[in-house]
C-alpha cells in the first residue's frame, strides 16, 4: 500500500492510500481581516518525475471557515512520487488565495 504524506507549511501529514487533506488559510491576513472562503476548485498538481497527476483522485473540496479539504486517493504502485500542490480560494473581498504544498507518495 503506498503511503502519502502532505507537507504545507512544512509540517508533514502522514496519511494511508485514501484520505482528507486540509489546506488552512487561517493564518492569512484577508480571513484575520474578516474576509471569508466563497469556492475553491480541486487543488491543481504536478510531479517530479514522469508519472502524471491522472494518478491522483480528487474528491469535491469541502469550505469549513478558514480551511479548505479535500479527498484524494494516491497511486498504489508508484514510490517516491513527489507531487507539488496548490489550492487556491475565492474570497468574499473578491480576490484569491493560494496555499501551496508537496504530496509524497511512498510505500
Amino acid at each position: 500500500m503506498t503511503q502519502l504524506t502532505l507537507l504545507i507549511d512544512q509540517e508533514a501529514m502522514p496519511a494511508l492510500e485514501d484520505r482528507i487533506y486540509q489546506f488552512d488559510f487561517s493564518r492569512k491576513s484577508e480571513l484575520i481581516a474578516g474576509q471569508t472562503i466563497l469556492a475553491s476548485p480541486a487543488p491543481v498538481f504536478s510531479q517530479s518525475n514522469n508519472v502524471g497527476a491522472a494518478a491522483l483522485t480528487v474528491g469535491a473540496p469541502v469550505i469549513s471557515g478558514s480551511q479548505v479539504q479535500f479527498d484524494i486517493t494516491g497511486p498504489s504502485t508508484i514510490d517516491g512520487t513527489q507531487y507539488s500542490v496548490a489550492c487556491r480560494v475565492k474570497l468574499s473581498g473578491g480576490g484569491y488565495l493560494i496555499v501551496r504544498g508537496k504530496l509524497l507518495a511512498q510505500k
